[in-house]
């Protein structure tokens, strides 16, 4: 099973990559936008870790990007970034966040 990570910091990529590594995903980067949609319209990934500060594009246009295509709508979209404001996940659509720093996942009703 494959897992794309769309990150732009290798430290990062490091991170979630061996981590998810012990339990036998097969990790495929990508370190932009452009790219890492080609990559999961061309391998179907059971998910997508994005870092929605990259360079290349505003946060949530990303996430549109992805739900607005039918070949990767139904992909789960993990957003990972390292933020003094928690809150900033509630947004549209949005409703889990991961504490990357512990990779710890966080649940709250809104």
């Amino acid at each position: 099973m494959s897992v794309l990570i769309i990150n732009d910091n290798p430290e990062s990529q490091r991170l979630i990559g061996d981590y998810l590594n012990s339990y036998r995903y097969n990790i495929v980067f990508s370190t932009n936008r452009k790219d890492g949609f080609n990559t999961a319209k061309q391998i179907s990934p059971a998910a997508v870790i994005l870092n929605p500060f990259i360079n290349d594009k505003s946060i949530w246009s990303i996430i549109v990007d992805f739900k607005n295509d039918p070949e990767t709508k139904d992909i789960p979209v993990i957003l990972t970034m390292i933020l003094e404001e928690e809150k900033v996940g509630w947004e549209p659509d949005v409703f889990d966040f991961v504490l990357s720093s512990r990779l710890l996942r966080v649940s709250e009703n809104n």
